[in-house]
């Protein structure tokens, strides 16, 4: 497992900026000053060190804590290449799917929204199972009852 002595010693970390960088010079390629973490097709950022990826999130949680992450490691804005360390807050799974991005297949525009016949439905998954909210004659009236179950449920992981 990586030790804070070894990672300190490779690479420092910029924690307004969330970015890595070498300090060690590995290869021709791989010098002192590149920027040691790269994308992932998912948004999220990887390191490389001793041969071993990790993602740049969980690094960045160990170099300023001293401790790896218990559980997860939730990224505030929802964006997942912003690691500043202000940015990052553990999180338990379910903490983190609270947090989650209005998906791409959702045709309202919405977060807990769909259409349902002339009317809107609220719906909220709340411990793994789906809540019904109530029905609306408008999308945002839907939409605001799902904000506020959000807000009750989810507390500061809401993300509306």
């Amino acid at each position: 497992m990586l030790t804070m002595t070894r990672l300190t010693k490779l690479m420092r970390y910029d924690s307004e900026t969330g970015i890595f960088i070498r300090l060690v010079s590995t290869s021709n390629i791989v010098r002192v000053g590149d920027r040691a973490d790269s994308h992932v097709g998912n948004g999220y950022r990887r390191v490389w060190i001793d041969g071993r990826r990790y993602f740049a999130h969980r690094l960045a949680w160990f170099y300023v804590h001293g401790e790896w992450p218990k559980d997860e490691i939730d990224h505030i804005n929802g964006n997942p290449s912003d690691n500043r360390i202000g940015n990052l807050r553990e999180a338990s799974r379910s903490q983190n799917l609270m947090n989650t991005r209005l998906r791409s297949d959702n045709m309202v525009g919405l977060k807990g929204v769909t259409e349902f016949g002339c009317r809107w439905r609220a719906t909220i998954k709340d411990a793994g199972k789906q809540r019904h909210l109530g029905l609306f004659d408008t999308p945002e009236a839907a939409h605001d009852a799902y904000r506020c179950a959000a807000e009750k449920i989810f507390g500061e992981y809401a993300r509306p």
